[in-house]
């Protein structure tokens, strides 16, 4: 009996850490989103806690213009996320950055205060104990100025409150052509903004940040050419990054570059090999060249590392259909959908399964969802044509 109260005491001890975990998350985050309401006008203001931006399955609270998106994840329950229009001004910019980090800050002193004046059981001043050094964590985190940049549920990047922070007092030497095309960009007016850059890229002293907007540019309008492009001529200039190899293993990636993708891809692994997205896109690859030992080995990888990331299952389960594991294929379609139940590539690769069992009709249901759904591939027309023949001839 002792021992099995041992346990319970024990995982009421884990449940207790983690939950004050994403308490403090959840203030260091509306440190960042109460300013950024201020600064904003009518656009929403996004916080998500136990995700970086993934919508599925997270409970949302609509307060007004501030939306929450709270997620019980063991795996990632450290981290959270706020999402915001792009704030004008270089105070109002400085006042949202550093809204976490006080936050932080001032609900471990917050703490600490109650544990020097109050009178607590010890039950209590552990609690309190654990709550201050998780908030104090959050504080030191978030203000290391890191290079590596963190991955986000959408295939974007940020970075540290303390690396954006550097980040906005260096803008402020930027030319005013540099904002004139970030304001076009935001108002989605892309070819205007692709005129401002190319002109500052081509001028004597081009600035990373041109680049940068460049190549973001290049991708909204889904030219991933011209984007490689762009950084071909940033190389000359200007040392890659981490970002940089695997923004280019993406773009390749997209461009069914595949021995281009994989050497950025490679080179990315080498920097850093528990990069799950990495993993996962190198998996593929090596599934559409016919290596499938070599795709399951990248692929078991990333779902050891990014096991929340509904497309390692999606590309895992493609695998499986390809080497007639239909039973395991279809328990990976189960958990991608649970993950993004809306992601157009789940629905694509159900589609690909259905057909593959000769359900004609579950099939072409599922390819023209995930057509509706936003699919960027450009033969999904043709391929709900040539099953919608196959649904007349089995009729």
């Amino acid at each position: 009996m002792d021992y099995l109260q041992g346990i319970l005491l024990g995982i009421g001890w884990i449940g207790g850490i983690i939950l004050m975990r994403s308490i403090t998350t959840l203030f260091h985050e509306l440190g960042h989103a109460i300013p950024a309401l201020i600064f904003t006008r009518k656009e929403k203001v996004n916080v998500f806690i136990g995700t970086y931006g993934d919508l599925s399955n997270s409970l949302q609270l609509n307060l007004g213009r501030l939306v929450l998106y709270l997620k019980l994840n063991v795996f990632n329950w450290r981290i959270g996320l706020c999402t915001h229009a792009g704030i004008r001004g270089l105070i109002p910019q400085i006042i949202v950055i550093l809204g976490g980090p006080l936050a932080s800050l001032l609900i471990a002193s917050m703490a600490f205060y109650f544990i020097i004046t109050k009178q607590f059981s010890e039950i209590w001043v552990v609690f309190i104990v654990f709550f201050l050094i998780s908030a104090i964590i959050d504080f030191l985190v978030n203000v290391d100025p890191s290079h590596t940049p963190i991955k986000l549920y959408n295939n974007s990047v940020t970075y540290s409150d303390g690396y954006q922070l550097i980040n906005v007092f260096r803008r402020k030497g930027l030319p005013e052509a540099f904002f004139k095309a970030e304001e076009l960009f935001f108002k989605k007016e892309y070819d205007e903004s692709l005129k401002i850059t190319t002109q500052l890229i081509e001028s004597s002293t081009p600035k990373k940040p041109a680049y940068n907007l460049a190549v973001k540019t290049h991708i909204a309008k889904k030219e991933y050419a011209k984007a490689v492009d762009v950084y071909e001529s940033f190389k000359a200039i200007h040392k890659y990054a981490y970002l940089d190899f695997y923004q280019l293993g993406w773009l390749n990636f997209k461009l069914n570059r595949w021995d281009e993708a994989l050497s950025y891809f490679d080179h990315c692994n080498y920097q850093e090999h528990t990069d799950g997205l990495v993993l996962c896109h190198r998996g593929y690859i090596h599934l559409q060249r016919g290596n499938y030992e070599r795709a399951e080995k990248d692929l078991a990888a990333a779902k050891a590392y990014s096991p929340d990331n509904a497309l390692v299952w999606n590309n895992s389960a493609l695998l499986k259909i390809k080497t007639g594991d239909m039973a395991g294929a279809n328990l990976d379609l189960k958990q991608a959908i649970h993950l993004a139940p809306k992601s157009p590539e789940v629905y694509y690769h159900l589609g690909i399964y259905q057909e593959e069992k000769r359900n004609f009709k579950e099939a072409l249901a599922n390819y023209k969802l995930a057509r509706d759904l936003g699919l960027d591939y450009h033969g999904i027309d043709l391929k709900i044509a040539d099953v919608e023949a196959l649904v007349e001839a089995f009729l």
